[in-house]
């Protein structure tokens, strides 16, 4: 390796596989420092590694800030633009522009014609998209995702404001990634844009999308209904499923999404099964784990192992 920091960028890394490949009796030798075998060289390694995991925070904080200023000032200075935008060619020395992209543009105005005058849904209008051979947004699927159709109804960009500074990256205790959170709106920042459609139509998406026309089967009322919600995989194509309510509310059931032919990639194959009625998987897995519990003898074992205590 080069240097300690391409073993790992945190230095409380560092130190436990350092440790473990030292116990393992496995040298490890950095080519462009000696190697760690004395209380100087060793200190010295400590300080470099404070100081690599110390950089990139800096790097990052200093980029942040600067970006926060020029769109305070009005330059759209953003890693992505709208879908139907794109960024204009500039000299070295110029800030950044946005210009409109006229073949996505006219899709965008398509979907809010779909939604507003023919009143489809996001799904409808996904699957028009799709049929169409239309390059998502985003590269690397050969679907639209009716996600995607939300996003672009509801962004205010396509009006003449696009929001910079509207989202940051939250991690909590109980996750492993972080997520994304929208901020407060005041710390939003709007940047003026050329506006694709009248603000008309885009108030009366918005009226549409507020009055619950397009609600079917698809929204969970009630999540509590399903014991298995988000946990359920199928086993057939191994894809997560769905929970969902008939459109009436009597049946409660989870949906495998390759069912779906626009969520299917070409290697992956179409799948046979792609329902299971929610109160019948629901009553068979409480079943089983009521009798795990009413186990002492298993149960005292599951807690030794967990505490790692010999039996």
């Amino acid at each position: 390796m080069q240097d300690p920091d391409r073993l790992s960028r945190k230095y409380a890394y560092q130190v436990p596989l350092l440790e473990e490949f030292k116990r393992w009796q496995v040298n490890i030798r950095f080519l462009k420092q000696p190697p760690a075998e004395s209380d100087e060289q060793r200190l010295l390694v400590q300080i470099q590694g404070v100081i690599v995991e110390y950089e990139p925070a800096r790097i990052m904080e200093r980029a942040r800030r600067g970006r926060l200023y020029w769109a305070r000032q009005g330059h759209p200075v953003c890693g992505r633009v709208p879908y139907g935008y794109r960024y204009a060619q500039r000299e070295r020395n110029e800030r950044p522009t946005v210009e409109v992209d006229a073949e996505a543009a006219q899709v965008m105005r398509q979907i809010f014609g779909w939604y507003v005058t023919d009143r489809l849904s996001g799904q409808h209008i996904a699957h028009q998209l799709t049929n169409r051979e239309i390059v998502p947004p985003r590269g690397g699927r050969s679907y639209w995702d009716p996600s995607t159709v939300k996003f672009i109804l509801t962004n205010e960009a396509y009006v003449g404001s696009w929001y910079l500074n509207r989202f940051r990256m939250e991690l909590r205790a109980e996750q492993r990634r972080p997520r994304v959170c929208v901020r407060q709106r005041q710390e939003w920042i709007a940047v003026t844009i050329p506006a694709l459609i009248g603000s008309e139509v885009f108030l009366r998406a918005q009226e549409i999308r507020a009055s619950g026309y397009h609600q079917g089967p698809w929204p969970l009322t009630h999540p509590e209904t399903h014991l298995l919600r988000r946990l359920v995989v199928c086993g057939n194509c191994n894809r997560a499923m769905t929970s969902l309510n008939s459109t009436n509310g009597d049946h409660r059931y989870y949906w495998c999404r390759g069912a779906d032919p626009h969520r299917i990639m070409a290697e992956r194959s179409w799948c046979p099964h792609p329902t299971v009625s929610s109160p019948e998987l629901d009553a068979i897995v409480w079943a089983d784990v009521v009798s795990l519990l009413s186990d002492p003898e298993l149960l005292l074992s599951a807690w030794q192992e967990q505490h790692q205590i010999d039996k």
